[in-house]
């Protein structure tokens, strides 16, 4: 059944490819841990969420200034994000503090913070890709598994538990040829039966022509062609 075949091929390429993804994966992944070993390299997510949090201090210091009333669990709430700080003030220029460092860090590691985008990227490109791969891969086992129980079925009609397709097929050649020869050896076999036939419907023709001028029968080990000689010189003899 080339349908088998075709989608056994199919398995096993996806298979290879997400193989193939998830070594490239892990590669970047192990990229990735190297730049951290050499310092926490801070990426555009680190500063904005940093700058998030300065808003967030600059909006509360600003209502407390215009009189605004503020619940003191979100004042609180900033202030344990920058903590040795205990008010809100210190709270509020330790996060400007840190986005600055950062903003720094940015400009000074350029190139370990383009490195490591770049890989942060790839990541979640090969990550999609892995994921559509393994999708397809589990589509096509679903497709081969169905195609092979339907092949089994149709052998099982015939009482027999069929192997691969690449197996059967040399197995129905065989079978092929076997039946071939069954079916010559009966044929011969047909013809010899009827070859015996006549052997034995002329020997008893010589036999009776034999007893009648009262000749020895033929004997259990005297073939045709001998018996048919004697016969001839019998019949010689009574000339």
């Amino acid at each position: 059944n080339d349908r088998i075949d075709e989608a056994d091929r199919t398995v096993t390429k996806l298979k290879s490819e997400n193989k193939k993804m998830l070594d490239t994966i892990a590669e970047t992944d192990r990229q990735i841990e190297e730049l951290k070993l050499v310092g926490d390299v801070p990426t555009e997510v680190d500063l904005q969420a940093l700058r998030d949090m300065r808003e967030q201090g600059w909006q509360l210091v600003r209502s407390i200034l215009e009189g605004k009333s503020i619940a003191e669990e979100e004042v609180q709430g900033f202030i344990k994000q920058f903590q040795p700080s205990s008010i809100l003030v210190e709270a509020f220029e330790a996060s400007i503090h840190k986005a600055d460092v950062i903003a720094d860090r940015l400009r000074r590691e350029a190139e370990h913070v383009a490195t490591l985008a770049k890989l942060l990227a790839e990541k979640t490109t090969q990550g999609k890709q892995s994921e559509s791969l393994e999708k397809n891969l589990k589509i096509s086992e679903k497709k081969l598994t169905e195609i092979t129980n339907a092949w089994i079925q149709i052998w099982w009609a015939a009482g027999i538990t069929p192997r691969s397709p690449r197996e059967m097929r040399g197995w129905a050649q065989d079978h092929i040829a076997m039946t071939e020869k069954a079916a010559e050896t009966r044929e011969r076999k047909f013809k010899t039966d009827v070859l015996q036939k006549n052997i034995d419907k002329h020997r008893n023709a010589l036999d009776q022509c034999l007893q009648l001028l009262s000749e020895p029968l033929a004997g259990t080990d005297e073939s045709l062609a001998v018996l048919n000689k004697r016969a001839r010189k019998v019949l010689q003899q009574q000339e």
